[in-house]
């Protein structure tokens, strides 16, 4: 008779975990339902007022254009030759530490 009762504790601890693995599968199985107050959430705003995707890259498309025109500026600006005047120069060290007059 000493054999029944861990057997039995067992059999109980088993089927306690079947019932457990069950009912997780079942939780991940079927959809949750949605609220009434999930049905008639509206779509976020970010920060800058925006709602869709398309007026947001229509946005994204004027800034990189503002870019673009600036970056043209400043390749056409390079292109040129430039006179550059040193106006203060920090000394310059040899590899041996020494300074340079």
């Amino acid at each position: 008779m000493k054999t029944a009762a861990p057997r039995t504790y067992t059999n109980v601890v088993l089927t306690l975990i079947a019932g457990l693995l069950a009912i997780n599968l079942l939780g991940r199985t079927t959809p949750p339902m949605p609220t009434s107050a999930h049905a008639q959430t509206a779509p976020p705003e970010d920060a800058t007022g925006l709602i869709s995707a398309a007026e947001q890259r229509k946005a994204m498309l004027a800034e990189l254009r503002g870019i673009a025109a600036r970056l043209d500026k400043m390749d056409a600006s390079m292109s040129r030759v430039m006179n550059v005047k040193v106006v203060e120069m920090p000394p310059v060290k040899i590899q041996d530490g020494a300074p340079k007059p």
